[in-house]
């Protein structure tokens, strides 16, 4: 698989903040800040100037043709709000199209067909499921049976995702998995967005 940047955009927030406007308040003069920051000038966004919005902004300007966008990933330290994430937001503002969950699960279900028992094309030939299981064997050490076994275990995942996640989540309406989020039947609001240091959040679809 091959990754290539095809677009790009930027949008900042309008209000402009030199070290002059923070000189006096900081007891420093505008050199001494610059100086010791290297910064002339920075954004401040103002009320209503949220992340999610801002994204929105930059993604048009970067000319992205919307329905080919599958997989949506935004990673900031001021996110909108906590819940629900900055990206559904994005998505949401976009019209970005939607891969119901439930479609996804069917999608699970039909790969996992093909992985354990689909000849399938692999660059210019062909490749069953043997020949990955001794391809995998000689390349990891692990001895072939065992490669075969960890297919069956994994066909049973993916074959089983829509049991798995009812459990995970207990019961959660699957429609709260394809928006992001969504409200428990006891009440409670959840939102389903990865969480690392730097705050990714995603939506894909």
């Amino acid at each position: 698989m091959k990754a290539f940047i095809t677009a790009s955009g930027a949008q900042l927030p309008q209000t402009v903040v030199g070290n002059g406007q923070l000189a006096e308040q900081l007891g420093l003069t505008a050199e001494q800040i610059f100086k010791s920051s290297g910064i002339r000038e920075r954004r401040w966004a103002s009320r209503g100037e949220t992340t999610s919005l801002l994204s929105v902004e930059a993604l048009k300007k970067a000319g992205a043709v919307l329905d080919e966008i599958d997989y949506l990933m935004l990673g900031t330290m001021t996110a909108d709000r906590f819940i629900p994430g900055s990206a559904p937001m994005v998505q949401t503002a976009l019209g970005l199209r939607e891969i119901p969950c439930r479609e996804l699960v069917q999608m699970m279900k039909k790969a996992a067909d093909f992985y354990r028992d689909a000849t399938l094309p692999m660059g210019d030939g062909e490749q069953s499921p043997a020949d990955f299981a001794r391809q995998q064997s000689a390349s990891t050490g692990l001895p072939e049976h065992m490669c075969k076994g960890n297919m069956s275990k994994n066909h049973f995942v993916l074959s089983n995702m829509d049991r798995i996640l009812d459990c995970l989540t207990r019961g959660l309406d699957l429609e709260i998995l394809t928006r992001g989020y969504g409200m428990e039947s006891r009440g409670v609001i959840v939102s389903y967005q990865a969480q690392s240091p730097g705050d990714w959040d995603q939506w894909a679809s």
